[in-house]
């Protein structure tokens, strides 16, 4: 008997004759009853031969033949039920991720009434494209991304290209990235992006009745966020099966995202607090920092492969690619680093070595002088050439003739493939695969390919086993890194409150993004010691600062105008619109202005946008100009825009102000609006013909304070604190606008 299995693999489970001893491994012995009669020679020879093997709880049942359940069922009644209850015990002492899992094996039927139910109302996604190329360096491109062929040296990529998916509810958008990477993932970008089209235009038609998300249910990560995108996925003539990962991992991102925002929580603080259970295991949490590590890319075979510091940062501990070229050249360079620098070295074989060829690699790092004790472990440095548990006694073999610790990577999306997804068969295939196994030294997870919810379990699973976790990226933008982060974070603090050792993870390939999907991009967050601040960045992409710079045009661009007759002259309007600190003045929704390198003379200035809880940012560089006088400004980075301001004189102390902006509605908002039209009405009547009269009255009050008249000043000044509060009420869709926003 065994327990947590679907129906059919119960019986399949449950009849020796239907199985080989290779699948008895897979099982969990401390949750798993072999019961025989002692009259039965051949199946009590056989319960004996299992638990030899595995060490499962057996019983025999004196006096009775084959048919137990006929010759003796109350004596085999109490044992189940003895048996039973002495696994719940133990269930309810531990924390292990498939006692924690209940997986729904129905559809997904949430609780409709529940208060944490979601709506989806609308989604979108774009492509996006980011340099890649070492920060700081003329070289461009990076070699050899992938798993097996493609590992080699042979192919440059030179640009990132994906997708930034968006789902909206009720104004509140979750952002995730679709980023297929060629030798990682099946898929290709093209299929991705026609799966996304189908599922797009079935989630925007009004007339399909769209499940309601229980928010609650999907932060717990119990296979419910799995569940509910399969349901989905089913209604758009998708067969599950047939997702492609990176849309699957692309979706689990927007509605983890959508569902952490409606508890007014960041997204690592979301899933700490509901999917799991101890306290112990949140309490480092708080620190919000992880470590990450450096890394040095293959080469091509002739060039000459080195490591420096990346942007400046001096990284713990250091990825170094392997197996792409000789032996000599890959042994030379690891041992050189490992006396040259500080840093903890990680060498990567991607599975390239044979396992005579991976000894004579540790005897040479060392008869270089290299030290061996500087090496954390070695990700996958075996070929695999039969069964996966023979592959993991090799490395258990490599380890002990070597000393050199492993971690496992392409093995354990091997595995989640070949259980498809099933976390409980996951689950116990690794814990009998690493059964009294020293040599592994943690779970490398790439939440792009096997996504959010998997890799959160998997590191509960290492955890379970002692092991570490390293999350890792697959060359994600901003968005993707940021996703991996929030796990790494919540792996980081089970790890710690169990006193197990953790190490730098895998998101070090910012360093080889020229460019990003984000602003502030990734790397504002990481310190010069390798260091990142999870929390801080989880807060800034839970408000949208995405980078449109990143995202193939779109060629929506929408233009504003408005016009307003002002009672002083040209010039000096001009100067104090120019006065770009000042714009939040007249502009409530801009929550600062600012010069980039603190002076007035700077011509480049950062703006931080709020609407509707979203905030984006950019950078903008301006031309004043005088007779005429007009303002000029073009955004370098983030929201795309550019305008031009005219103040026209009318008189000596007057002029009208013609102001005139050009922008592409960034996703999130056009998203929230819906319709453009509506988005551009808004836009004009509400805030810019809005601003223009706020610009106009706050300098009134200046003027009138300034010689002293206090009462036409303050007058003025209310008049604008009562305008400025009515806009805030409409930006957070109140006010008798909410309606259009929705």
């Amino acid at each position: 008997m065994t327990n947590s299995i679907f129906p059919l693999q119960i019986l399949k489970y449950c009849s020796p004759s239907r199985n080989s001893q290779e699948d008895w491994k897979f099982i969990s012995p401390e949750s798993t009853l072999f019961i025989s009669g002692t009259k039965d020679k051949k199946y009590t020879s056989i319960g004996e031969k299992w638990r030899n093997r595995v060490p499962l709880q057996t019983e025999k049942v004196t006096e009775a033949g084959h048919a137990l359940l006929v010759e003796a069922p109350l004596r085999v009644a109490n044992i189940i039920s003895e048996f039973v209850k002495d696994v719940e015990k133990r269930s309810s002492e531990s924390s292990s991720a498939i006692e924690r899992l209940s997986i729904p094996t129905s559809s997904y039927i949430p609780d409709q009434s529940s208060n944490n139910m979601i709506s989806l109302s609308q989604m979108d996604f774009e492509l996006f494209s980011v340099s890649l190329g070492e920060q700081g360096k003329a070289n461009q491109g990076v070699f050899g991304l992938g798993w097996k062929g493609y590992s080699r040296p042979t192919e440059k990529i030179s640009t990132r290209r994906g997708i930034l998916l968006s789902i909206a509810s009720s104004g509140t958008v979750g952002i995730g990235e679709v980023s297929p990477l060629k030798g990682l993932h099946p898929e290709s970008l093209d299929v991705a992006t026609e799966q996304l089209k189908i599922i797009k235009e079935f989630v925007n038609n009004e007339s399909n009745n769209l499940p309601k998300m229980d928010g609650l249910s999907i932060l717990r990560m119990n296979g419910s966020l799995r569940k509910f995108i399969d349901n989905i996925i089913k209604s758009c003539g998708i067969n599950p099966q047939d997702l492609c990962l990176s849309v699957r991992s692309g979706l689990e991102m927007s509605l983890i995202s959508l569902a952490s925002q409606n508890e007014s929580l960041t997204i690592p603080e979301a899933i700490a607090e509901y999917s799991i259970s101890s306290k112990k295991d949140k309490e480092y949490l708080s620190s919000g920092v992880i470590s990450l590590n450096g890394i040095s890319t293959r080469v091509p075979q002739g060039s000459i492969q080195f490591y420096s510091q990346s942007a400046g940062i001096t990284f713990e501990s250091v990825k170094v690619k392997v197996g792409h070229r000789s032996l000599l050249e890959d042994a030379s360079f690891v041992a050189a680093t490992s006396v040259q620098t500080s840093n903890k070295i990680r060498p990567d074989a991607n599975r390239s070595w044979s396992k005579e060829e991976a000894s004579r690699f540790s005897n040479l790092v060392k008869s270089f002088g290299g030290d061996v004790n500087r090496i954390e472990f070695i990700e996958e440095p075996l070929e695999v050439q039969g069964a996966l548990d023979d592959h993991i006694e090799e490395l258990e073999g490599f380890y002990l003739s070597s000393g050199l610790t492993y971690a496992l990577d392409e093995s354990i999306a091997q595995i989640v493939e070949e259980e498809e997804y099933d976390l409980a068969l996951i689950e116990r295939r690794l814990k009998a695969l690493l059964l009294n196994k020293k040599g592994c030294a943690a779970f490398v997870l790439k939440p792009a390919l096997i996504g959010i919810e998997m890799s959160l379990n998997l590191g509960i699973v290492a955890s379970d086993l002692g092991l570490a976790s390293v999350i890792s990226s697959s060359f994600d933008s901003g968005v993707g890194l940021s996703y991996a982060s929030y796990i790494a974070l919540v792996s980081d603090s089970i790890s710690k409150s169990r006193d197990i050792p953790t190490f730098a993870h895998g998101l070090g390939t910012f360093t080889m993004l020229r460019t990003d999907t984000i602003t502030p991009n990734f790397s504002t967050f990481v310190s010069i010691t390798g260091n990142l601040d999870v929390l801080g960045l989880a807060e800034s992409l839970q408000s949208l600062s995405l980078d449109e710079t990143a995202i193939k045009k779109r060629g929506i661009e929408t233009t504003i105008q408005a016009s307003i007759s002002l009672p002083f002259s040209s010039e000096v309007a001009c100067a104090r619109f120019a006065d770009w600190p000042q714009q939040p003045r007249w502009s409530p929704w801009l929550s600062s202005v600012s010069y980039v390198n603190g002076s007035e003379d700077d011509s480049e200035t950062e703006w931080t946008l709020n609407v509707r809880g979203i905030r984006l940012q950019w950078r903008a560089v301006s031309v004043i100009q005088s007779k005429p006088s007009r303002v000029i400004w073009e955004s370098i980075s983030g929201l795309r825009n550019k305008g031009t301001v005219d103040f026209v004189p009318t008189s000596k102390t007057s002029c009208t102000m013609i102001a005139s902006i050009t922008f592409v509605p960034p996703r999130p908002i056009a998203i929230v609006f819906k319709n453009n039209e509506f988005l551009k009405s808004f836009l004009v009547d509400k805030l810019l013909n809005w601003s223009l009269e706020m610009f106009r009255d706050v300098v009134r009050s200046d003027f009138a304070l300034e010689r002293g008249d206090t009462e036409l000043g303050d007058a003025l000044f209310d008049a604008v604190e009562g305008k400025a509060s009515v806009a805030a009420l409409l930006l957070r869709g109140e006010g008798d606008a909410d309606s259009e926003w929705q």
